[in-house]
């Protein structure tokens, strides 16, 4: 009698048993998945991420020489050095139409100021986007680059997030009459979206700062 009890006891326990391993087994098997999963998403986002990243420092590499040259041009365009020189409203008129004729298709570019050796404004240009300059053209925040750099720090202004570029106004090369200065979007909702198909709409793309502020090429977060 006490041999087939243990006997029905076995029968009874082992699948229960069998079935404990199965689960284990499963739950392990699961797990390992799960992590090897995780880690293949982790870093396909992180190759996805650098090839953004990429992306935007070759764009901004082939724009800084182009925007080096662009400034130079206007700045030494006759029309503005000329109003430099007199400060006439003719001549201040004529400067407008040219620089407005040159920044006419560059939708990043805010607005144009030029400056006398002091600072002071002479003059400011609306960019295509004219909706977009004036809450700057009646002031902004502090922007000018450091010494010696072409742009400046990236700021948030009233919605909008820019950088500025200057370039001096030389009648020679000993003599400095004025500064050309350039406000520009960082980026667009265009460039945002460009950066969005690169790295999947499971993860975001922010630029950050040394002061700890994050934008979207767009706007701060």
């Amino acid at each position: 009698m006490h041999r087939l009890h243990g006997r029905k006891s076995l029968s009874r326990r082992l699948p229960l048993l069998i079935s404990g391993l199965l689960i284990a087994a499963l739950a392990a098997f699961a797990f390992v998945g799960y992590k090897q999963l995780t880690s293949a998403l982790m870093t396909a986002a992180k190759d996805r991420a650098q090839s953004a990243s990429n992306l935007l420092a070759r764009t901004f590499d082939t724009q800084l020489p182009q925007l080096r040259a662009d400034l130079s041009t206007t700045a030494s365009d006759s029309a503005v050095q000329r109003f430099m020189r007199t400060n006439d409203p003719r001549d201040r008129t004529a400067a407008e139409r040219s620089i407005a004729a040159k920044i006419a298709k560059n939708t990043q570019v805010i607005g144009m100021e030029l400056r006398a050796r002091d600072g002071k404004r002479l003059l400011w240009v609306d960019g295509p986007d004219a909706a977009k300059s004036p809450p700057l053209r009646d002031g902004h925040i502090e922007s000018a680059p450091p010494r010696g750099m072409l742009a400046g720090p990236i700021v948030a202004d009233r919605g909008a997030l820019l950088y500025e570029s200057t370039a001096p106004i030389m009648r020679s090369k000993s003599d400095t009459i004025g500064t050309l200065a350039q406000f520009r979007l960082v980026g667009s909702a265009q460039s945002a979206q460009l950066i969005a198909g690169l790295i999947g709409s499971d993860a975001t793309f922010l630029v950050g700062d040394g002061k700890g502020a994050w934008n979207n090429l767009v706007t701060v977060v």
